[in-house]
Formats: C-alpha cells, structure tokens, sequence
C-alpha cells in the first residue's frame, strides 16, 4: 500500500525539506567553483601570492619558513611577508602535484622573469583551485548565515549568487591573495556564532573561535577586529537572558585561540625576521595588531587600515538594524541612509 506524503511524520517531512535544502545550497556553492575555474587566469597576478606560494613551497618542502634562494623581483625576498594562513591552505594541493615541481623549479628559477607570472603550472593546478574552494565555501556559509537569520528558504538560495558573482569576491577567486581565506574565516566566524547564540552549541562555539584564530594566521590586522565583533554576536544582544558562566565560556574560548594565534604569529615574525613585532608593514612605521604611533599605512585601504573602515562601521549598523524589530517606516529609513552611506565609502 502507498504512503502518500500526508501520513509521513511532520518531523520527517521537515528533515526532507532541510535535506533537500541543504544540497540546494551545496549545489549552488559547487556550481559557483567549477564558475570560478572556468574563468579563472589560472596565472600569478602579484608578488604577494608569488611570495606566498614561495612559502608553502618552502614549509613543504624545506620544513622552514626561509627560502631556499633569494626570491628576486623588485626586490630580494629572503621569505614570505605575510600571513602563512594561505601558505598552509596551499600546502595539502602543492603536495598531491609536487611530481611537476623539478622542471618547474629548473626552467624559471628564482630570478625577475615574467615567464614566472604567466608559466608555473604547478600554481595552476594546486593554487587556483584552492582559492576557487574558498570562495565558494564563503558562499555557502553565506547562505547558511543568511538562514541562520531567520529568511525564507528562497533567498539563501539567492544568498551564493550575490555574494559569490555579484560582489568582489568573484574576482578573488581567480587571484593568488588571502582575501578569500580571510572572507570565509569571517563569514564562518558570524554563522557559527549566530548558531551558538542561538542553540548554545559548544561545537559551533567552538568552530567560530578556530575561524577567528585561523584568520589571525592570514590577516592578522583584520582578525584584531574580528574577534570583539564574534564574541558580540555569540553574547547577542543586551535583553539576552545569558548565565554569566556562558558569557566567561565564550570568552575563554574567543580569547584562548586569538591568545594562541598571536603567540603563533609572532613567533613566525621571529623565524622569519629575528623580532617578533616586526611584520610587512614595519617600512611604513606600524606594528603587529595595535598601532603604536601614527602610520599612513593604517589609515589607508588597500593597506587594511583601521581609518578606512570606521566609514563603513555606520551603514554596517544600518544594515543590521533592517534586518531587525523595526517597523516599516524604520527599515525603509535604513536602507535609504545605508545606501547613501555605501555610495559615500
């Protein structure tokens, strides 16, 4: 005799319903990577990701945090001058293709030669994959914060294809930067932290501390922001009923990774450069997370500055105050001075 889908348990039809979207979803993100293959340069775009993927060749390979020679460009390298986040990120699929590795190493060497950019298959195979994965698992942690939330299930399905086509990160995934690594550290930080908040789970807690850390590891300027933002959205907000026990537990947990991803960091600044505080950006006079004097190189952008983001902090706030309690004529409000505010940045 059939069943039809009125005599199946109301709890078993919400377990379909969740599977099926859940693959929707997954689909989408696995959909937005073969995209991001296909258009992809598959080629170096800067010395940045050279220097890192250096890094990766030489932690591999070496065991150490030199390189074997001098890299030479515009200058000489002796090592990478950024986070080796993405360098260990890079190390699982160097490793599965290190077999092209010694002609590679044999043909272009470590001199100033363009044939560097455009002829290092070993790049090609293990380095853009890499980053068309990471951009599209920030897409499908986008869309699982977007349910997360509270949304129907029609716009996190749309959730992927704005964030992964219609915004930046569909040109990062084709680049050899660590903006893609830092993005779904970011994105994976708020949704397990939503979750936490939400269903005091100890794993989703303890998921949004690794990804704070791990962001540390890359990006170390930008993590130093993360990191109070996390623990805000694992607290909720102020009318929250919370045990102070939860709130010292979170805490413990954000603090502890952050503590043991800086202790990290400089120690790698200390193989590398012989001074624990001394990072890429010591020539403009900065220093490691907290600025000690006045330096351009914080105020500027591209330079990951501080200065540059408290413009967006008000449209930011906006934003989230639309997807809050407010009544109609509030939200509408906010996405007027939202949008001003964005066009302004």
């Amino acid at each position: 005799m059939m069943t039809g889908i009125c005599d199946v348990p109301r709890h078993d039809v919400q377990c379909l319903v969740a599977r099926r979207e859940t693959w929707r979803v997954r689909s989408r993100a696995l959909s937005l990577f073969f995209l991001y293959l296909a258009f992809g340069p598959g080629h170096y775009q800067s010395v940045d990701g050279m220097l890192m993927f250096e890094q990766a060749r030489a932690l591999l390979y070496d065991g150490t945090l030199l390189f074997r020679e001098p890299f030479v460009w515009d200058d000489t390298f002796a090592t990478s001058l950024y986070g080796i986040g993405l360098s260990v990120v890079y190390m699982p699929a160097l490793a599965v293709f290190s077999v092209f590795e010694p002609d590679v190493l044999q043909r272009l060497g470590t001199g100033a030669d363009l044939r560097r950019i455009y002829d290092d298959p070993v790049f090609t195979l293990a380095a853009t994959p890499t980053q068309a994965a990471l951009a599209a698992f920030a897409a499908h942690r986008t869309a699982m914060l977007v349910r997360e939330l509270g949304f129907d299930r029609r716009t996190a399905l749309w959730a992927p294809a704005f964030f992964g086509i219609g915004s930046p990160a569909f040109v990062y995934a084709g680049a050899d930067f660590a903006q893609p690594l830092t993005a779904a550290c970011v994105v994976y930080s708020i949704e397990r932290g939503h979750h936490c908040r939400a269903t005091y789970s100890r794993a989703a807690l303890i998921g949004c501390a690794i990804s704070v850390g791990y962001a540390v590891l890359t990006r170390p300027l930008e993590a130093s922001l993360l990191l109070p933002f996390a623990a805000v959205v694992c607290i909720g907000y102020p009318d929250r009923k919370i045990q102070l026990s939860e709130v010292r537990t979170i805490f413990v947990a954000l603090g502890s990774v952050f503590a043991l991803a800086v202790g990290l960091t400089l120690m790698v600044n200390a193989l590398r450069y012989g001074a624990p505080f001394h990072n890429e950006y010591a020539s403009l006079g900065a220093r490691f997370v907290v600025p000690t004097r006045e330096s351009w190189g914080y105020s500027r952008v591209g330079r990951g500055g501080w200065l540059g983001r408290f413009r967006r902090f008000g449209w930011c706030r906006l934003g989230c105050a639309t997807c809050g309690g407010w009544k109609t004529g509030g939200r509408e409000l906010a996405r007027w001075a939202a949008s001003r505010l964005f066009y302004c940045s």
